[in-house]
């Protein structure tokens, strides 16, 4: 009894002690390259003008790891109507003169034209402004 009884609490013993050793997913390296490459570089905020809406509000964010998300709120008057959230990936286009969102299946969504103001949205097929009094802004008060 006594043999088994030691056999017992020596493998109990051994695995309390791999387990107590085992890293926590948070302490685990792959974990801190995800949340470094997933920190934030800039976000915007702008308005898209539509024949169907009084505009279309964005906040626009663009990480490190080149990847952004767009949430887009269609707004008429006072009234918030069809949320939406966009991911997918970016790119900067003409000699980083401009910048380029596609979706996450590679489709051109949206092209902006780089200015010290901010963003101006162009035309997705041709280097035209839509609308170059409609800059999006530079949010400076990113939370990590």
């Amino acid at each position: 009894m006594h043999q088994s009884f030691y056999r017992i609490l020596t493998l109990l013993s051994g695995l309390i002690l791999f387990f107590s050793c085992q890293s926590t997913p948070e302490d685990h390296p792959s974990s801190h390259a995800i949340k470094s490459q997933n920190q934030i570089v800039v976000q915007f905020r702008g308005n898209l003008s539509s024949p169907e809406y009084d505009s279309i509000v964005n906040e626009l964010t663009l990480y490190q790891n080149e990847t952004f998300d767009l949430h887009q709120v269609d707004r008429i008057a006072e009234h918030h109507l069809n949320e939406k959230d966009h991911k997918g990936i970016y790119t900067y286009l003409s000699d980083s003169t401009q910048l380029a969102l596609y979706t996450e299946d590679g489709i051109l969504m949206l092209r902006f034209l780089l200015t010290d103001q901010g963003l101006i949205p162009m035309t997705v097929n041709r280097d035209k402004l839509m609308d170059s009094t409609s800059v999006w802004r530079k949010n400076d008060n990113i939370q990590q």
